[in-house]
């Protein structure tokens, strides 16, 4: 019997999150289901119950919470991504090394304390943005570990490579990948 991996569910999570957010409640023609999945084949599935589906939904929300709180630092990727590679270039040309010498070019390393200085204002800039996504993560994972504790004793009998949460009212592509 596999453990239940928390990251896996998460991943699963979030590629049906856009899918599956529209509400929270559910009618009789609105159903999720458990699809366990050995050598991707279906070996269990199961409509999930009321106290599954209420934890899976307080998930996905807080996931659309992390989507919004991400818009921020997503604007500003471009720009942190061009620091840390203005860095990485500047570290190599500061820092020559052979068997013997090692020299170091003082104007690429006063260059690269510059963009350090740079990278290190933008980030402290986003401080606060930084530390909402950190404790939003702290939050799903809270929701997610509810969530795994909902569906475990329906798991417990089964060995099994993949958790799957669909939405039957909604279809959603899935391909299973048995090289995992």
């Amino acid at each position: 019997m596999k453990k239940f991996n928390i990251a896996v569910f998460v991943a699963i999570s979030t590629t049906l999150a856009c899918s599956a957010i529209g509400s929270a409640s559910q009618d009789a023609d609105h159903k999720r289901k458990i699809l366990v999945y050995k050598d991707c084949k279906i070996i269990h599935q199961a409509t999930m119950t009321a106290v599954q589906n209420d934890a899976y939904s307080a998930l996905l929300l807080e996931e659309k919470k992390m989507a919004r709180l991400e818009a921020p630092i997503d604007a500003i990727q471009a720009e942190l991504d061009l620091y840390s590679e203005e860095l990485k270039r500047l570290s190599g040309l500061a820092f020559e090394e052979s068997e013997q010498t090692l020299t170091i070019n003082k104007d690429y390393l006063e260059e690269q304390k510059q963009a350090a200085a740079k990278l290190s204002a933008l980030v402290s800039s986003h401080k606060k943005d930084f530390a909402a996504l950190e404790a939003q993560g702290d939050a799903i994972s809270d929701k997610a570990k509810a969530f795994e504790q909902s569906i475990k004793p329906a798991l417990a009998s089964l060995d099994y490579d993949n958790v799957r949460i669909i939405d039957t009212a909604k279809s959603t592509p899935w391909r299973c990948n048995d090289r995992i």
